[in-house]
């Protein structure tokens, strides 16, 4: 059970999101902030703000863990579905075996001319069996009518097996549905709690607001440009900081792989010493082997000559043939990536053409078209245009596509969100849309957007399909 569905969870969410403003060493009622300073006051105006984005991140997090009951349970049905099938096939195995032991049985005992035919040849030479052969016939039919018994009883003992593994199955299905219906009803609870709060913490924004502008002698209007200034400010802030946490991320993630990349240039390195080396080594053996030939069998110094030329060009043929080597198979590797990123570049194009085309489109609790999407309904659904097969929840979608960092995303790439950057309680997750933006479905009455990329609570890797 997820810490935001448990018991109470719609009264502690009502009751965090109420903002009771109760500072040290103060009484204060909720609406009354005429004892507090000028700083105090924008003290609780941060807290205010504070515990708005909060409250977003946790109806993301809430439908997130919507997104895993609906997974769930399609699971759920996709086994119940299997299962089903294979209790088919195994009574209808069951059956069938069942039918061929019957006509067995009928055979072994039936009497007439016809089973005697049967057994003909099985019979002794003269005609109908002496009493020797006969009983080697009744044991061998009964040793066949047994090895069958056998059979049937294991494959019925299979069927029921199979039988009760569907009902459990069925069961588990039934508990997928209970808990989906209960999250969709804890959601709408906590859909409707999280406007109310939001309301009152308008409400109480414009209260302290108010009281600003009394203290400093402006006007309300004056006093709300000013706080939007400073929360501008302060989000800037937040955002440099988160960003730099994830570029320190990144070049954590670059050191090791120049340090990858240093040590495969070693590598090559090494090979190419040693082809230089090999071929050194075929020259000298060569030239031996001909110093040898000509000492030995003092041979003409032309054919000296001659045989030294050949294992020489063998040898340089052979280090050209293994630099050829490596330089083909460099290429085809050079090759392979550059398709992969083309294709990536390709579908990623589809993908950010149908997520755009959605733009305006409501945000829906588990939505994956039908009147609306959540965060994960959208990636999903606007891969699959692009025949590539995405799982439903975003922490899924994380787990199963490939690593890339933020320096290198490409339009169409997933981009996450998590506690602190965390892959780990992944909560949301957006399509990257090129030129720093991404499309995203948030929260509950907004719509799919076209928003910049942020960098709180983003993880420092995308996901590529």
């Amino acid at each position: 059970m997820s810490k935001y569905f448990g018991k109470g969870a719609v009264v502690a969410l009502t009751v965090s999101a109420s903002l009771v403003l109760a500072m040290p060493g103060l009484a204060v009622a909720d609406d009354d902030y005429s004892g507090l300073s000028v700083a105090q006051l924008e003290v609780e105006l941060a807290k205010v703000s504070a515990e708005s984005a909060e409250a977003n991140v946790r109806v993301q997090q809430v439908a997130e863990e919507l997104a895993v009951a609906q997974s769930q349970l399609a699971q759920a049905q996709a086994d119940a579905k299997a299962a089903k099938e294979a209790v088919a096939s195994s009574w209808d195995k069951y059956q069938g075996e069942r039918e061929t032991l019957a006509a067995l049985t009928q055979t072994t005992y039936r009497s007439g001319s016809g089973n005697a035919q049967r057994l003909a040849p099985f019979l002794a030479r003269d005609g109908l069996a002496d009493m020797e052969r006969r009983g080697k016939i009744v044991d061998t039919v009964s040793q066949i009518t047994d090895a069958k018994l056998q059979r049937v009883a294991a494959m019925h003992q299979v069927a029921k097996a199979m039988e009760d593994q569907a009902e459990a199955t069925e069961m588990r299905v039934q508990e997928a549905q209970a808990e989906v219906e209960k999250r969709s009803q804890e959601i709408q609870a906590y859909a409707e709690g999280r406007q109310a709060a939001l309301a009152q913490v308008q409400q109480r924004r414009d209260t302290l607001v108010a009281q600003l502008a009394q203290r400093r002698g402006t006007t309300v209007a004056e006093e709300q440009a000013r706080q939007s200034e400073i929360e501008r400010s302060q989000n800037a802030r937040q955002e440099a900081a988160s960003r730099a946490r994830v570029e320190r991320s990144q070049g954590l993630v670059n050191q090791a792989e120049s340090a990858r990349q240093a040590e495969n240039a070693n590598q090559n390195s090494a090979r190419d010493q040693a082809s230089a080396n090999n071929a050194r080594a075929l020259e000298e053996a060569a030239a031996q082997r001909a110093r040898e030939e000509a000492e030995a069998r003092r041979r003409s110094e032309e054919q000296r000559r001659a045989d030294e030329a050949r294992a020489v060009e063998e040898a340089r043929r052979q280090a050209e043939a293994a630099e050829e080597a490596r330089r083909q198979a460099e290429a085809a590797e050079q090759a392979r990536r550059q398709a992969e990123a083309a294709q990536a570049r390709s579908g990623g194009s589809g993908v950010v053409a149908f997520a755009k085309a959605r733009i305006g489109v409501p945000y829906l609790w588990g939505g994956t078209g039908a009147g609306g999407y959540d965060c994960s309904g959208l990636a999903m659904t606007a891969w699959a245009s692009q025949g590539v097969s995405l799982p439903r929840t975003s922490q899924q979608q994380y787990w199963a596509t490939q690593r890339v960092s933020i320096n290198n995303l490409q339009p169409g790439d997933l981009v996450f969100y998590g506690p602190g950057g965390s892959a780990y309680g992944i909560y949301h997750v957006a399509i990257y849309a090129g030129g720093g933006m991404m499309v995203e479905a948030t929260v509950p009455g907004d719509y799919v957007r076209l928003n910049p990329l942020r960098y709180g609570d983003l993880v420092p890797f995308g996901g590529r399909p």
